[in-house]
């Protein structure tokens, strides 16, 4: 995953690693994007983070952590963020190897939707972690028709294969380069972080709307604020979208 989005030293891009343990809303500010490789380990509370990291404009990719049994995660990913309630709890197993090929929301992709004919076709696959079709976009699907890159929601990526070659070479083949940094071009910057301390005003940097405690879920008018505690809370414009992080 590192050197898809990052090939080289001349890609603006910023890395960083997080422990999957880990996960919460303070390891997350600052970041536009976010690529987990074992779901398995992220905890509840890591969900919650990332249910609210999804809320505020952030990118979540998700790939299969290749688990040969029962994958008890996906109920607890599933019961934070309501689109992730369709991943399978089972992997399938498609006997022979299936190509990939452009599903019908490749167009999501549109730099790249041209060349997922080609490129997909040197993909093999052999073991899928599915996800309910009919409520997400379809990216790539085998060509047996089984979803393998999925878009369950907005800003939000599921990947029915591990980001290791266990049961596809996806990871190894010239495809997952331009997937990945397209999947990256297409998340929007959150880099309007503002930073504040706990009973002093933000000042006159944002003039309106409110902010929304992402512990509690209170709220409170900007042009009032003077955090009371210290925490995480997200700017919301006067239409009540995520427009930052304090």
């Amino acid at each position: 995953i590192r050197a898809a989005l990052r090939p080289d030293d001349r890609a603006p891009v910023r890395l960083r690693e997080l422990a999957p343990g880990g996960v919460d809303a303070s390891s997350l500010l600052g970041l536009d994007l976010v690529a987990i490789a074992r779901p398995d380990l992220i905890t509840g509370p890591g969900w919650e983070s990332l249910a609210a990291f999804c809320r505020t404009g952030g990118s979540v990719i998700l790939f299969a952590p290749g688990l040969a049994g029962v994958n008890a995660w996906s109920e607890d990913a599933g019961a934070r963020i309501e689109s992730l309630r369709g991943i399978a709890s089972e992997a399938v197993d498609l006997g022979n190897a299936e190509a990939l090929e452009g599903g019908s929301g490749a167009d999501i992709l549109p730099m790249l939707a041209a060349e997922l004919g080609s490129l997909g076709g040197s993909v093999r696959v052999n073991r899928v972690l599915g996800i309910d079709a009919e409520a997400s976009r379809v990216v790539l699907r085998t060509s047996g028709g089984i979803p393998v890159v999925t878009m369950p929601s907005e800003g939000l990526w599921f990947v029915g294969v591990p980001a290791s070659t266990a049961w596809s070479d996806l990871p190894a083949r010239p495809l997952f380069v331009p997937l990945m940094q397209e999947i990256a071009r297409r998340s929007p910057s959150r880099s309007a972080v503002l930073t504040a301390t706990a009973g002093r005003s933000l000042g006159d940097s944002v003039t309106g709307g409110t902010l929304r405690d992402e512990t509690t879920g209170d709220q409170q008018e900007i042009r009032t604020l003077a955090p009371p505690i210290a925490g995480v809370r997200t700017v919301l414009d006067a239409e009540g979208r995520g427009i930052g992080l304090a």
